[in-house]
Parts: C-alpha cells; sequence; structure tokens
C-alpha cells in the first residue's frame, strides 16, 4: 500500500516548468540561455497525507539533449487500525536526489533515464525478527528508464506523459513498475 501511495504522488503530481526556452540552434559554449529549471509538486491530505517537492536544475547541451540534477523531499503521515481497534500513526520524511537526462527523438517524443538515491525510513527488525514500531534509515537506489510524448498547448507550454521502468527494483523502493507520469511543461 505505501508503495501504491508513494507512486501515485510521485508522478501523478509531475509538474515541470522550465525558465525559457533556449534559442536555435544552439552556439558553442556556456549560456545561460540554456539552463532549465522546474520540478515536481504533489500533496494529499486525509488519513493518508503526502507533501512532495522535488526542484531540478539542467542544462541543453544540444538541441535534442538535456541533463541535470534535481533534490527530493517528501513528508508523509499514515493514520491506520491495529488488529485490536487501536488507532496508529506512522510518520516520517524521504528526501534523496537523482541525476537526469532527456533526449528528443521527434518534437513530441523523447526518451528519459534517470539515477536517484532515496533515503527513507524502514521497519527496524526485533530480536526474534518481528517489527516494534522502530525504524532505521535506508538508502534506496533507483534508475528509471523509459520515454514519453509531449504535447503542446502553446508557445511555450505543453504536456508530459511518461512511462518509466525502475531497473533497479530494490525491495524498499517506493516505486512500482510501471511508473507513469504526468506532468506540465514549459519552454520545452
Amino acid at each position: 500500500m505505501v508503495r501504491f501511495v508513494f507512486t501515485v504522488i510521485f508522478f501523478f503530481s509531475a509538474f515541470k516548468v522550465y525558465a525559457q526556452q533556449p534559442p536555435a540552434p544552439l552556439n558553442r559554449g556556456f549560456s545561460k540561455d540554456r539552463l532549465v529549471f522546474g520540478g515536481n509538486v504533489g500533496a494529499q491530505f486525509g488519513s493518508n497525507t503526502q507533501v512532495n517537492l522535488s526542484p531540478i536544475i539542467g542544462y541543453r547541451l544540444t538541441e535534442k539533449l538535456t541533463t541535470g540534477v534535481g533534490l527530493n523531499y517528501i513528508y508523509y503521515q499514515y493514520k491506520y487500525f491495529g488488529y485490536n481497534g487501536q488507532t496508529f500513526t506512522e510518520k516520517g520524511h524521504i528526501y534523496g536526489g537523482n541525476v537526469w537526462a532527456q533526449y528528443l527523438i521527434i518534437p513530441q517524443a523523447y526518451v528519459h533515464a534517470e539515477y536517484g538515491i532515496l533515503n527513507m525510513p524502514i521497519p527496524k527488525a526485533g530480536a526474534n525478527g518481528g517489527y516494534y514500531g522502530e525504524t532505521m534509515r535506508y538508502n534506496v537506489n533507483t534508475f528509471l528508464v523509459g520515454g514519453g510524448y509531449f504535447q503542446r498547448i502553446g508557445n511555450n507550454a505543453g504536456v508530459q506523459f511518461s512511462i518509466l521502468w525502475d531497473l533497479i527494483e530494490d525491495q524498499y523502493s517506493p516505486y512500482t513498475n510501471p511508473i507513469i507520469r504526468v506532468g506540465f511543461a514549459g519552454g520545452f
């Protein structure tokens, strides 16, 4: 259940907004016009509460290849009932970073690769292998690959649809394959 909720928050609430569209064709050397900014923002409130902030910064290396880095932060709080009717609350923080690259195959379609590390709490096993409510921090490695489609809805904006797979599939990964991202992009 936790994986499903994390997947929904991570990917169905993805919003990418880029600062500027680079000039065409690209000139050699560094140009601030090739910088892209954006990120993901997500929130869910209720008995399962999550807030996701994931800013990115990137650089358009060529007209078709963009690469960059990102940060990930998620606050979560879950309320659930135990087998004896007691109410339990679990809350915590997940944070990490990633490096990513996107390559345009045609103006509307792209391939995407992203390596990330998420640091998150996991249950700490007790002396008899049971769970006693304690957690420890654990680094989850992810390697997401796939592709997507970009549909323009204006000169500098559009909707982005991606399907990705986590090739590492760590047992504690919050991702379940396939990973679907739907977002908004500007200046892409």
